[in-house]
């Protein structure tokens, strides 16, 4: 399998195997669509060279589409609608409604179409010329309201030529109902050509020329990036700002205005940085309104100038001043354009891309906790989805440029040892709020049409790479992530079955999966890829059912226990370790030992918790190694903390995780068991065991540049134990006993020492 395979960015996807096959042409539409291709490619070259007079209509796009019409085909396809659903696919992409809503669902960033553009003045012609009238009229007649009066609109608002827009008037106004645009009152269709005409254009053009019609008009008028910047001075609102930056109505003067000039560019930084230090004095109060709006038309000429400049300022000065970011985000929300604002319909949203690199290479003067809240609070604010509106960026991008490529193996390889301030921490970040609603449920929908199975491998890969080099933060958060993912995705696809696609590109990633992950990794994804997995041999077996050595089998039950997945699997652990050590105790205990010292320092908090309270105590009992007199807890104490002293002694690097983990366990079951500590035996022996083990491990911790660290922590827990063992006397004195036995003149000893006599 080569390394292109291997990429999940590129491969292993549902979408992809798709495109796979449509590009193989074993799909009708799919070979009409390949046969367009060409076409749309030269109409795109026709709108980049703003010359409407240079013949390609007439002699390239015009006689291509009727070749294609009359071209005998072998199938049943109706070709001409065929050819005409594609074009208008294409056109409406473009279209919104008067809610600013686009009129069709977003095109599939990994399909052919989504790289077409046709302007409403060409697809008109190209209708009237290949005689698909019938079709639009079709078309309309099967529209949602809002929808064809936003067609209409576009039409009479385009440079189509006047015969055409008769032709297609006439169309329209046999619709079944047409609205009109500004009333809700139905329009009259005359008999008469001319008035029936006459009155559509009124009722989708009036009123004629708004004040923002008026602004852009002028906009586009202007001939020099001088006089557009002498306009832009009085941009009427953030209902133009669309047009300026995202229409194809703007794209030649977007081009005029935009530089590379050194020295326009540092003047544009210049300005731009007087404009962000103006915010900061209102950053201490309530956005309003109005002060999102104003920082939101201020932003639109840096952003038509040096939009890569301006977007990098941006993302920079949310993050180095927090109390900025709330006022940039909101005028974001104002006008979604400046987010939304790209080089091409290929390329992604500029901000999107200054974010992307902004995590992919984090400068050094941030490395700081201030700096870390600062973009974990930014991902937020640019991705979750809030009282059900729209996020600032979209989501499915969001996947496709922050999360994928900062969770892949190339970037995690060359990825430093900063737990806190990694950009695959942060797009970890970023896929929280991604599947994140208001109340804390995960909603998997946008993961599902993307690349779910790239994703789960990704957040496997992570787990992997975050266990190997010790970041226990961005593991949680892996772990977390991916339990939460496989749940939601289990249970869509409960009541929406996968496709034969997903089907295949599932069991492409469970192939990919068994070479390059780690099995008790894959385990935690089980529950999804089973769903399509044919061949059983690619199940993720602990390979210590095949060994069947001891302490290799009870590693990989601890790691079942902390993965919390794998039942099945468990189960025949269970059994095939039972079977093993039969009446040799002393075997069993060694190896219980050795196993935990080899699983718990890797391991993060949740999950130690999960093998110390359930696994180790299940082994244990399985066993007959727990008598009824004796507390479970208390013996997995003195399991734990033996794990403590191995580690301080000969695993410094692990020492501080392990004794972070046993402290914070120590301190939990004392808080559960003091409130019956004086009626119940079972709660003080509790008690009195984890003061007992604490002193243990400080009387064996050696003389390291870890051991203060070690100290405060286990000072800490044996202070929690001692508050409670000082409310008896006879247990205040076996305290005091142990004191003395720490080595003489500790930190440990002076402090125990002076809460027994306070």
């Amino acid at each position: 399998m080569t390394e292109s395979v291997v990429d999940i960015t590129s491969t292993s996807t549902s979408r992809a195997l798709e495109l796979l096959r449509l590009k193989s042409f074993d799909n009708d539409e799919a070979l009409i669509e390949s046969e367009l291709e060409p076409l749309f490619h030269a109409l795109d070259a026709h709108a980049l060279r703003g010359d409407t007079n240079d013949g390609t209509l007439d002699t390239i796009i015009v006689p291509g589409l009727r070749r294609i019409l009359r071209k005998p085909r072998n199938h049943s396809l109706d070709v001409r609608r065929c050819v005409f659903d594609i074009m208008l696919g294409v056109w409406c992409t473009r279209l919104v409604d008067d809610r600013g809503c686009a009129i069709v669902d977003a095109v599939d960033p990994f399909c052919r179409r989504a790289k077409w553009s046709i302007s409403t003045s060409i697809f008109a012609v190209l209708i009237t010329q290949c005689e698909m009238i019938e079709l639009f009229h079709s078309a309309l007649n099967n529209a949602e309201i809002l929808a064809k009066i936003a067609m209409m609109k576009a039409l009479f608002a385009s440079e189509t030529p006047r015969d055409v827009v008769e032709q297609l008037t006439l169309s329209i106004s046999t619709a079944k109902e047409v609205k009109n645009a500004t009333t809700d009152t139905q329009t009259v269709v005359k008999t008469n050509n001319e008035d029936r005409i006459a009155q559509m254009r009124v009722a989708f053009t009036a009123p004629k020329v708004s004040k923002q019609e008026e602004f852009l008009q002028e906009l586009l008028a202007c001939d020099s990036r001088e006089k557009a910047a002498k306009v832009m001075q009085n941009v009427p609102g953030s209902s133009v700002h669309f047009d300026i930056l995202c229409s194809d109505r703007f794209i030649l003067l977007r081009k005029l205005i935009q530089t590379h000039d050194d020295k326009r560019m540092a003047e544009i930084e210049r300005d731009l940085i007087a404009l962000l230090n103006r915010i900061t004095s209102s950053a201490n109060a309530n956005v309003s309104s109005r002060m999102a709006t104003n920082l939101a038309n201020e932003l639109v000429w840096p952003m038509l100038v040096n939009p890569v400049l301006t977007s990098q300022r941006l993302i920079q000065t949310a993050v180095a001043h927090p109390l900025q970011a709330s006022i940039i985000i909101a005028a974001l929300h104002v006008s979604p354009s400046l987010a939304r604002y790209r080089s091409s319909s290929v390329a992604p949203p500029y901000l999107l891309a200054a974010f992307a690199d902004f995590l992919r290479n984090i400068p050094s003067d941030f490395d700081s906790t201030k700096a870390s809240d600062a973009l974990s609070s930014l991902c937020d604010a640019l991705f979750k989805r809030e009282n059900g509106n729209t996020s600032v960026l979209d989501l499915r991008e969001g996947l496709l440029y922050v999360v994928l490529p900062m969770l892949t193996p190339t970037f995690l390889s060359d990825a430093s040892s900063s737990d806190s301030l990694h950009g695959s921490y942060f797009a970890l970040d970023a896929l929280k709020s991604i599947v994140s609603l208001t109340n804390n449920q995960v909603q998997v929908d946008i993961v599902a049409k993307t690349f779910p199975e790239g994703i789960l491998l990704a957040l496997c890969h992570v787990i992997d790479w975050s266990r190997k080099h010790r970041l226990t933060t961005t593991q949680v958060m892996a772990s977390t992530l991916l339990s939460q993912l496989c749940k939601g995705l289990g249970r869509l696809y409960e009541t929406h079955p996968l496709s034969e696609y997903d089907l295949e590109a599932f069991q492409e990633a469970d192939q990919m999966a068994a070479i390059s992950i780690e099995w008790d990794t894959r385990v935690r994804m089980d529950s999804v890829m089973s769903l399509a997995r044919v061949d059983l041999v690619l199940r993720p077996i602990p390979p210590s059912l095949q060994t069947g050595a001891i302490s290799s089998l009870m590693v990989d039950v601890l790691k079942l226990y902390g993965a919390d997945a794998g039942d099945d699997i468990l189960v025949e652990l269970l059994q095939a370790l039972q079977g093993i050590v039969g009446g040799n105790l002393a075997e069993f205990r060694q190896s219980l030992l050795v196993a935990c010292v080899v699983v718990l320092p890797r391991i993060s908090l949740g999950e130690f918790e999960r093998i110390s309270q359930v696994g180790i105590p299940t082994v244990l009992t399985m066993h007959g190694v727990i008598h009824d007199d004796v507390p479970v807890s208390s013996l997995v104490l003195d399991i734990l903390a033996r794990v403590v002293i191995f580690a301080a002694n000969h695993a410094p690097e692990s020492a501080f995780v392990m004794c972070r983990h046993f402290t914070h366990l120590t301190s939990s079951l004392v808080s559960e068991a003091k409130e019956t500590f004086e009626l119940n035996k079972t709660s003080a022996a509790m008690v009195r065991n984890t003061f007992h083990c604490a002193c243990n491990v400080l009387r064996h911790l050696p003389h390291s540049r870890e051991r203060n660290s070690l100290e405060v922590l286990l000072i800490s827990s044996a202070l929690v134990s001692l508050q409670t063992l000082n409310a008896s006397r006879a247990h205040k004195h076996w305290a005091s006993t142990l004191v003395r036995g720490l080595p003489h003149a500790s930190v440990a000893k002076k402090q125990l020492e002076g809460a027994l006599l306070a």
